[in-house]
């Protein structure tokens, strides 16, 4: 039975409501998909901002099934319809993690969201900071958790959500999301993907496997690119340091993001000429 939106089953698990709202959602996701390429076009804002329209078919009517997020399926179906738009937003390949993707594209689960908006329901001063706080808290224990085989790359470059949250300067793009991810054009990721018959690195003699951390911080072939960087930002980079150098200002946003953003441009074109091709990302 269907009542005022909401699909209501005979045991009330809500799962049907929520298997077709993920239906519609992820349709409307693919159409606005096909507007919002990843090597080009709108920023990472507005992308949010088309994002948010499958956060409310989803999230409609939460506060009526919101018990029924004590079951993990239906976790996962509101996971993989945010999944489709927040793929777009940070424009990653689409075998990058799912954690690592809601991190990078700044979209907190939507199961964190629901039942935090629902404890703030009934909070008498309802405080919308607060709502955001609790939410990163719950997002921040959950990145942290050891336990998790995916997203390690991007969890050692931003083990804390809340600065990468909320800062104010600087967006992401296809390029700076291959480094940050670890799926781009890497040979590493070429061998993972069957399209290289080896991981070690095609561009210099170091016999080193071509991951994100080898490119952005040993390769020989960028070495005159990493040295102007640091010279520019007054520090060497490592891969703890990385990110937090980028939060500081927008300076040393732009001067460090031009320099994945250059170099992973480099390793496209050379991937190229050697008709080495991802296709569909």
């Amino acid at each position: 039975m269907k009542y005022l939106g909401v699909i209501l089953d005979k045991r009330l698990l809500f799962s049907t409501h929520l298997e077709k709202a993920s239906q519609k959602a992820l349709q409307i996701g693919h159409k606005i998909a096909q507007i919002l390429p990843n090597t080009f076009g709108s920023s990472e804002g507005k992308r949010r901002v088309l994002a948010s329209v499958t956060e409310s078919i989803m999230c409609y009517a939460s506060q009526i099934w919101i018990d029924s997020l004590k079951f993990q399926r239906n976790r996962t179906i509101l996971a993989k319809s945010q999944r489709t738009l927040s793929l777009r937003v940070c424009r990653a390949f689409r075998t990058a993690p799912t954690n690592a993707i809601f991190v990078l594209a700044r979209t907190i689960p939507w199961d964190i969201k629901i039942e935090e908006r629902d404890k703030l329901r009934v909070t008498e001063n309802p405080d919308r900071k607060t709502f955001s706080s609790k939410c990163i808290q719950r997002w921040q224990a959950q990145w942290q958790d050891e336990s998790q085989s995916t997203g390690k790359w991007t969890r050692t470059l931003i083990p804390n959500i809340e600065p990468w949250y909320n800062r104010k300067h600087g967006e992401v793009d296809y390029y700076l999301t291959q480094a940050l991810t670890g799926h781009g054009v890497f040979e590493a990721y070429f061998n993972k993907m069957g399209l290289s018959l080896s991981p070690i690195c095609y561009h210099c003699n170091s016999f080193e496997e071509d991951d994100a951390f080898h490119c952005i911080f040993r390769c020989e072939k960028f070495k005159q690119n990493r040295s102007c960087t640091e010279k520019k930002i007054g520090q060497s980079m490592t891969v703890h340091n990385l990110v937090n150098i980028m939060l500081e200002n927008v300076t040393k946003w732009d001067v460090v993001s031009n320099f994945l953003r250059s170099i992973m441009k480099e390793k496209e074109r050379l991937s190229r000429e050697r008709g080495l091709s991802l296709g569909k990302t």
